[in-house]
């Protein structure tokens, strides 16, 4: 009788132990789906940012891409 009366209460502390470890699972998770939308939203804030600075680049000498891409040759090598 004893033996039962020990199982069934290890049992029970068991499942309780088991339900807490998964509620602590359950917040993790929101928290990696909370940090992830943030990073994915400022990942794509710096993206548009860094295309409007390729635009305004564009338009701010004149001849478009192509003297875009000759000034930044320029810059990089130096001639």
């Amino acid at each position: 009788m004893r033996t039962r009366q020990l199982s069934s209460t290890v049992k029970t502390r068991t499942k309780e132990h088991l339900n807490s470890g998964s509620e602590a699972i359950e917040s993790l998770d929101e928290v990696s789906k909370t940090t992830l939308s943030v990073m994915t939203g400022i990942s794509g804030m710096i993206g548009i940012w860094a295309v409007a600075c390729l635009i305004g680049a564009a338009a701010n000498l004149g001849n478009g891409p192509l003297q875009l891409a000759q000034s930044w040759f320029s810059a990089v090598t130096g001639l």
